[in-house]
């Protein structure tokens, strides 16, 4: 009998990075598509220019570093789709550039590349943006166009706390550069005393985050889309479940646990969900493949973990977005987590024990 002796993998698939990338493309089009509508053609020339450079900074490091070029596997495409996603629509086009620099060299190849990464590479180019050109960063753009009749969140007439819809956004100019986030942080009217009227006050802005016509990045857009897309990436097996369920089921239970002990102060889970880039790095950056754990009790840990970082950021912070920074320290501590939750090799304790 003969047996064949090879190195890993050994089990193989059709799957390739390259159709892996294509899928995410896919999964995120409806969204971009919707926020072209809603803000403008201007998002697709953000796209471009960030694609564009990404490709090309990955093209200058590797030949500096006289490494193969590989850009036909999509990853530095997604990079500058997700990187644009964190922007708002008013980015100038050079703060693009830059941004899709520091993405490339400083949040993947100065760590040797695809698979070496421990920061995920579009979060790393916006956080430098936020840090370097923070009041661009928040120079936020009104929706010029509201499909499905549904106006914008901040064209409500707000009278003690009490909000009635309006179409008009004449009425209240002072919010046309805020988002959902940043209203409810600074808004210090007459607050809900309970639950239940928390809810029934936010009610009035849910349809416009579910379909996204509301200021923010372009990456804010709708969050039924990007869902759709989540749904379209776990049917291809493009994504694993647990990390957005696990982000989800503890942001809303930490979150409901606040709002039911001060719901005059702390947000509903609803709102908490839908308002924000929640949906884009619930769905598409925490689940970076290279930068996420690698065992299933690892990923239970590392979603709960940025679960709880977003909503301790987004209420006790200055910030009242918080789910970069969630997602990057959810990062950091990825090959910590690794590292315990490890499966033990077979026949370990047996080899200890006669030692």
């Amino acid at each position: 009998m003969q047996f064949y002796v090879g190195s890993s993998p050994h089990i193989s698939t059709n799957d390739s990075i390259q159709k892996l990338m294509l899928r995410v493309i896919i999964a995120l089009s409806p969204a971009y598509i919707y926020s072209a509508f809603v803000f403008g053609p201007r998002v697709f020339l953000l796209l471009i220019v960030a694609i564009l450079s990404c490709l090309l900074f990955e093209v200058l490091v590797n030949i500096v570093r006289k490494k193969p070029i590989h850009i036909e596997d999509c990853t530095a495409i997604i990079t500058a789709m997700l990187l644009v996603m964190t922007l708002p629509p008013s980015m100038p086009v050079p703060h693009v550039i830059i941004g899709s620099a520091v993405a490339i060299i400083f949040g993947k190849e100065i760590f040797g590349g695809l698979g070496n990464n421990i920061f995920n590479p579009a979060l790393v180019g916006r956080a430098f943006l936020h840090l370097s050109f923070s009041a661009r960063m928040i120079n936020y753009q009104a929706p010029s166009n509201y499909p499905f009749g549904i106006g914008q969140w901040q064209s409500a007439n707000i009278t003690d706390g009490i909000s009635q819809a309006k179409t008009s956004l004449s009425t209240i100019d002072a919010f046309t550069q805020s988002t959902p986030l940043g209203f409810m942080k600074d808004f210090s009217t007459k607050a809900p005393e309970t639950f239940l009227e928390r809810i029934s006050y936010e009610s009035i802005f849910y349809p416009s985050m579910l379909f996204g016509n509301t200021s923010g990045t372009i990456g804010e857009t709708s969050f039924a889309l990007l869902f759709l897309g989540a749904i379209f990436l776990l049917a291809t097996k493009s994504m694993q479940w647990r990390i957005p369920a696990g982000i989800f089921i503890s942001s809303i239970l930490f979150s409901l646990i606040l709002s039911l002990s001060a719901p005059e102060k702390f947000v509903s889970p609803i709102y908490t969900v839908l308002a924000g880039g929640f949906a884009i790095g619930a769905f598409f950056m925490a689940t970076d493949m290279v930068t996420s754990p690698l065992t299933r009790l690892g990923s239970w840990i590392y979603a709960i973990f940025i679960g709880l970082m977003i909503i301790i950021l987004r209420n006790f912070s200055n910030n009242p977005e918080g789910v970069m920074y969630a997602i990057l320290l959810g990062n950091c501590i990825t090959p910590l987590i690794n590292m315990f939750t490890r499966p033990q090799v077979f026949g370990k304790m047996k080899v200890l024990q006669k030692k």
